[in-house]
Order: C-alpha cells, then sequence, then structure tokens
C-alpha cells in the first residue's frame, strides 16, 4: 500500500496533495504547523480514507522536525474511521 507524507497539508498544493493521495486510499501522514486548519484537511481526506495521521509541527524547528521523524517511525498509521 501508498503510504504518503505531506507538509504543508493545511492548504494549497499541501490540501490538494492530500486529497489525491486520499481518493488513491493512500495511508496518509499529513503535516502543517496550524493543528486546526490540519484537522479541516483530515476531514476533508476522510471522504476517501481513513488511514491518516495527523502531526502539527513547524518545519523551522529543527527540535520539532526530529520530534516528528521519531513519531513517524515508530507508529504505523492508525485506522480513524
Amino acid at each position: 500500500s501508498l503510504r504518503v507524507l505531506i507538509t504543508g497539508a493545511g492548504g494549497g498544493i499541501g490540501y490538494a496533495t492530500a486529497i489525491e493521495y486520499a481518493k488513491k486510499s493512500a495511508e496518509l501522514i499529513l503535516c502543517d504547523y496550524n493543528d486546526e486548519i490540519l484537522q479541516k484537511t483530515k476531514n476533508a481526506c476522510q471522504e476517501h480514507t481513513n488511514k491518516i495521521q495527523t502531526l502539527s509541527f513547524d518545519l523551522s524547528k529543527t527540535d520539532e522536525i526530529n520530534s516528528a521523524l521519531n513519531l513517524i517511525k515508530k507508529n504505523t498509521v492508525q485506522s480513524t474511521g
């Protein structure tokens, strides 16, 4: 199965990419610094797939990137539906 990590998933190209991969029933790891808009993307993707993980972090902060990567390595995407 296809597993995709998308940064900037809260809007623009990231949002559109998330929707397209959701339509392909991919396992999604959606990332954005704004958790509120990230949840909106997750809700929209759930129309197509229930294999979604969200992570809120700031790509300009190395410590937040490292923490997010560690979470991704430890976790598999769980069904949210």
